[in-house]
């Protein structure tokens, strides 16, 4: 958890260290608040001016009966279209083949390089560190071994 100006220069260093080729996308959890809804799209409109995508995940609660969805309706629509436009629920994607640390990846606070951001629990998941140099992609994709992933490509 970081503020806000510290998320967006982070993503904005990123930006200018790799390659123009590099497609570099942002993800913010966007809690079910106007505060968390209308911040979101302040980040996501500084940081699209310097080539970076943004993309929010929705809040998802671990319950006793598996993963819920939080409820966003009692706040106003327009606003919550605007954020969340496009964006599918996060499906099980166990046992599929997944371009994660392949075709993209999921970069942490640290600079740690990962598949995604699930396989962070993983010991196979770390690709290495961005600014040790240590960060190698995989050469083809893997089976995906995560049972709930938000990582799916194009969401």
């Amino acid at each position: 958890m970081v503020r806000r100006a510290d998320f967006v220069n982070k993503a904005l260093s990123v930006r200018r260290t790799l390659s123009s080729a590099c497609k570099i996308q942002a993800r913010q959890v966007v809690a079910p608040n106007l505060k968390s809804l209308t911040d979101f799209l302040v980040m996501r409109d500084r940081l699209s001016s310097a080539g970076v995508e943004t993309k929010p995940l929705f809040l998802v609660l671990k319950t006793d009966g598996g993963r819920r969805q939080v409820d966003y309706q009692a706040l106003p629509a327009a606003l919550v279209a605007d954020v969340f436009a496009g964006q599918p629920n996060s499906p099980c994607r166990a046992g599929t083949y997944c371009p994660a640390g392949y075709e993209y990846t999921y970069i942490s606070p640290e600079m740690d390089v990962y598949t995604c951001i699930p396989a962070k629990k993983q010991a196979d998941g770390c690709l290495g560190n961005l600014v040790l140099g240590t960060a190698r992609l995989r050469d083809v994709p893997r089976l995906c071994a995560i049972d709930y992933c938000h990582c799916v490509p194009g969401s």
